[in-house]
């Protein structure tokens, strides 16, 4: 139902998309959890940014972009990646 009117074209770029998106976050959270490990206590805090959406207006283009990042999906990345090096969840 959902991929009415939508061509295999469209499909595939959007499936190229999601898949870079994904591969990009892998790479950022290991490069966060080996640059915490350097630490003598490591410890990653993010930010709650739940409502930082909201008071952001840069413009049709920069908004799309920055709306559209999937934060809890880093943050859940970070968090796995970090309990399988040994680091606990805090």
């Amino acid at each position: 139902m959902q991929n009415v009117g939508q061509t295999a074209f469209d499909r595939m770029f959007e499936n190229k998309e999601e898949r870079y998106v994904h591969d990009q976050l892998h790479q950022v959270s290991r490069r966060i959890v080996e640059w915490v490990q350097e630490f003598e206590s490591p410890l990653v805090v993010f930010e709650d940014l739940r409502h930082m959406r909201d008071s952001i207006d840069y413009g049709t283009r920069m908004n799309r972009r920055l709306h559209s990042l999937p934060f809890h999906k880093l943050r859940w990345f970070v968090v796995y990646k970090a309990v399988f090096e040994g680091d606990s969840e805090r």
